[in-house]
C-alpha cells in the first residue's frame, strides 16, 4: 500500500554490479519512487533495450567490461534526445564528469554521494517534458516558416512584407513576384525605406495606404492599375496589419495578385449578360412599339381626314413619338453605347430613368411599386451599369412571380454601416464602413431553396427554362466594381430581398441646368448639311430652310468633306450625322475642323454624347431624335459662339 503512493519510475540500468542495483534501488524508494529497473551489461543487450521504449530514464556506469557509459550515451541520444541518461560511478573525475555533459548527459552522481539521485532523476523527468515541449515546439516553428516560406517563394502573386517604424516603412522582405511587380530586387531593398527607392508620387501613395491600414487595425484591399513591361495590368492588393505582444503594429503583410484577365472575363461575363437581358426586352419592346406606331397612324389618319382639326391629332402623334424617343434613348443606355463613365449620381434619378423600360421586362400579372426615399446623398457609379443591376433584379423577380399575381417593389434608403456590420454581415465582401445608399428590390414570388441561393452567382448556373444563367454573376461583378455591398433575404414560398450597398459619395450630384431663356437665333447664310437617310435629310432640310437658312445636302461624310474642300468660306456652319457610309460625321468633322478651324460644327446622333463627340472639344452636340425648337437652339448656341 506503501508503494502505490508513490511515483512509479521505469528505469535501464547500465551497470555490471548487482550489489550497486540494489542500492540505486533503495536510493530511488527512498525518494518516493516506485522503480521497475531493468539491468543491462552489455552492449546488445543495451540496444535490445532501448528498442523495446517505455523508460522515463537511463542511469549508467561510467566504466563496464564489455563497453563504458560514455557509449551507452551516444547511442542513446542518436535515438532519442530528450531521455534523461544520469552517469553513476565511483570513479569519475570532474573532468571526465564536465566532458560527459558536453556530450549530452543530464547529471552525474558519485556513488557515495546518492543522496543526490533521486532528486536529480525528480529534477530530469520535469526538465525531460520542458525540453520535449520546447523541440516539438522548435519543430513545429521550423516547419511552419517552411511551409510559409515555400508558399512565399512560389506564390504566383506578389507577397511583400513591410516594417514598421516611427519614420517610416522599410521593405523587409519581396518574394520574386513581388520583385517583378515592383521592379526591384530582394537584395537591393531589404531594410531600406520606401523614400529612398521610390519615386514619387508612387512613395506617398504606399506610405498613405501603410498608414490606412495601422488605422482600420483590419486587413485593407483595393484596385489598383500598374503600367508594367507586359501592357497595362489591374491588380488587387491586400494589406494585413501584424501586431505584436503589445498590440502594436510592427509589420504590415502585403499579397498583390494580377487580375488583368479576371476582370476581362467579368467584361466578357457582363456583355454575354447583356446580350441575353436584351433579347428578353426585345419582345416587350417590339410589343411598346406596336402600340406606339399603332397611335400615331391613328391619329395620323384622323388627321388627313379632317385637315382643319388636324391640331389635337398632331400634338398626339409628336407625343407620342417622343415616348418611342424616350423608350430608344433608354435602351440605347443599357446597351451600353458610350463609355462606361463614373461619376456622382443620384440613385433615385438613375432609377426613375429607366422605369419605362424596367415596364416592359414584367408581365402584365405583376405591379411595379416605388418607395423612393428623399435627400439621398449620391453614388460614385456609372449609370448604365447601374441600370443593368437593377434590370436583372426585376428581371429576376418577375420570373420568380411567374403566372400568379405579385408584387416587386424598387426601394432607396441611406444607411450607415460600421465595422460590426463590416464584422458580421458583410463578411469577405469589398465594402468600407460609412454613410451608403441602399437599392432594394423585393418580389413576392417563390423564394430561393438553399441548394439554389449558394449556386446564384455561379456562371451558367439558371433554374429558367431559358437563359443562360448569367445575370446574377454579371451583377457581382459590377457590385465589386463599385466597392458595393449585397445582403439577400429570402424564402421559399414568401419572396426575395436583394439589397444592395453603394458607398455614399464625398461630392454632391453635380446641379442639372437651370431653364434659361434659348438664345435669339441670327438665322441667314448657307449651311452644309449630311444625313444619308433620304427621309430625315428631306425632313432637316425643310425644317432649316423654315428657319431661315440656305441648305446644300449631301448623302455622307465624303461628299460633305469634299463641299467643303471647294468652298470652306461658303458655309456658316455644317450639320452633321454621326453614323454614314463611306465617311462618318466624326471622321469628316475632324477633316472639315482641320480645313478651317473657326467653322462651328454640330453633330447629330441617337447615341450619347460621349460616344458621338469622343471628346473633341470643337463639336456641339444634338441628341436625334429632335424637335423643331431642339434644332433651333442648338443652332443658336452654335452660332452665337
Amino acid at each position: 500500500m506503501k508503494d502505490m503512493a508513490k511515483d512509479r519510475l521505469r528505469i535501464l540500468l547500465v551497470e555490471d554490479s548487482e550489489d550497486d542495483a540494489l542500492l540505486l534501488r533503495r536510493e530511488l524508494e527512498k525518494g518516493g519512487f516506485a522503480p521497475e529497473i531493468s539491468r543491462v551489461e552489455t552492449m546488445d543487450t543495451y540496444r535490445a533495450a532501448l528498442a523495446e521504449g517505455g523508460w522515463d530514464a537511463v542511469i549508467g556506469d561510467y566504466v563496464l567490461p564489455s563497453f563504458s557509459g560514455q557509449d551507452a550515451l551516444k547511442i542513446l541520444r542518436s535515438q532519442d534526445p530528450d531521455l534523461p541518461f544520469l552517469i553513476v560511478s565511483g570513479v569519475v573525475g570532474e573532468e571526465v564528469a564536465v566532458e560527459t555533459m558536453k556530450a549530452g548527459a543530464n547529471d552525474y552522481v558519485l556513488k557515495h554521494n546518492l543522496t543526490r539521485l533521486a532528486p536529480a532523476v525528480r529534477r530530469e523527468l520535469k526538465d525531460r517534458q520542458s525540453r520535449e515541449k520546447r523541440r516539438l515546439a522548435e519543430q513545429a516553428l521550423k516547419e511552419s516558416e517552411a511551409r510559409f516560406r515555400g508558399i512565399f517563394e512560389n506564390s504566383g502573386d506578389a507577397v511583400f512584407l513591410v516594417g514598421v517604424h516611427e519614420d517610416g516603412f522599410t521593405y523587409d522582405d519581396l518574394n520574386p513576384e513581388a520583385e517583378r511587380f515592383l521592379r526591384l530586387k530582394k537584395a537591393e531593398v531589404q531594410g531600406r525605406y520606401f523614400r529612398d527607392l521610390l519615386p514619387e508620387p508612387l512613395c506617398s501613395y504606399y506610405v498613405s495606404r501603410c498608414k490606412e491600414t495601422i488605422a482600420a487595425e483590419r486587413s485593407i484591399t483595393y484596385d489598383e492599375s500598374v503600367d508594367l513591361p507586359s501592357g497595362p495590368s489591374k491588380f488587387s492588393t491586400s494589406l494585413v496589419p501584424i501586431k505584436d505582444a503589445a498590440g502594436k503594429v510592427v509589420r504590415i503583410a502585403g499579397v498583390c495578385r494580377d487580375m488583368t484577365e479576371s476582370r476581362r472575363a467579368e467584361e466578357r461575363l457582363r456583355e454575354a449578360q447583356k446580350l441575353e437581358s436584351l433579347g428578353l426586352l426585345a419582345g416587350g419592346i417590339a410589343h411598346d412599339f406596336n402600340n406606339l406606331l399603332t397611335a400615331i397612324l391613328g391619329n395620323l389618319g384622323l388627321a388627313q381626314d379632317e385637315p382643319a382639326e388636324s391640331r389635337p391629332y398632331l400634338d398626339r402623334i409628336e407625343a407620342t413619338a417622343l415616348r418611342a424617343s424616350d423608350l430608344t434613348r433608354q435602351l440605347l443606355a443599357y446597351s451600353g453605347r458610350g463609355r462606361f463613365v463614373v461619376m456622382a449620381h443620384d440613385l433615385n434619378l438613375v432609377v426613375q430613368e429607366i422605369t419605362q423600360l424596367l415596364g416592359v421586362t414584367i408581365p402584365k400579372n405583376t405591379r411595379l411599386d416605388f418607395r423612393l426615399a428623399t435627400d439621398l446623398p449620391a453614388v460614385e457609379a456609372d449609370s448604365a451599369q447601374l441600370q443593368q443591376v437593377l434590370v436583372n433584379l426585376v428581371s429576376n423577380a418577375a420570373d420568380a412571380i411567374g403566372d400568379r399575381e405579385g408584387r416587386i417593389t424598387i426601394a432607396t434608403r441611406r444607411r450607415f454601416v460600421d465595422a460590426a456590420d463590416l464584422a458580421t454581415r458583410f463578411v469577405g465582401q469589398n465594402l468600407g464602413a460609412g454613410e451608403h445608399v441602399v437599392l432594394e428590390v423585393s418580389d413576392t414570388g417563390c423564394g430561393m431553396a438553399p441548394e439554389v441561393r449558394d449556386r446564384m452567382f455561379d456562371p451558367f448556373f439558371t433554374t429558367k427554362a431559358k437563359g443562360r444563367g448569367l445575370g446574377l454573376a454579371a451583377m457581382q461583378g459590377i457590385l465589386r466594381g463599385h466597392h458595393a455591398g449585397l445582403q439577400l433575404q429570402t424564402e421559399e414560398g414568401k419572396g426575395t430581398t436583394f439589397q444592395i450597398f453603394f458607398p455614399a459619395a464625398k461630392e454632391a450630384v453635380s446641379a442639372a441646368s437651370q431653364g434659361h431663356d434659348p438664345k435669339q437665333l441670327k438665322a441667314g447664310g448657307r449651311l452644309l448639311l449630311a444625313e444619308d437617310e433620304p427621309d430625315v435629310r428631306a425632313s432637316a432640310i425643310e425644317i432649316l430652310e423654315h428657319l431661315g437658312f440656305e441648305v446644300e445636302a449631301t448623302p455622307d461624310g465624303m461628299d460633305a468633306m469634299k463641299a467643303f474642300e471647294t468652298r470652306p468660306d461658303a458655309f456658316r456652319a455644317v450639320v452633321l450625322d454621326l453614323t454614314m457610309p463611306r465617311m462618318g460625321g466624326r471622321e469628316a468633322a475632324a477633316r472639315i475642323h482641320a480645313l478651317r478651324p473657326a467653322v462651328p460644327i454640330l453633330l447629330c446622333s441617337g447615341f450619347s454624347e460621349s460616344d458621338a463627340t469622343d471628346g473633341a472639344d470643337y463639336l456641339r452636340f444634338l441628341r436625334k431624335p429632335y424637335l423643331i425648337e431642339d434644332l433651333r437652339d442648338a443652332l443658336a448656341d452654335l452660332l452665337s459662339d
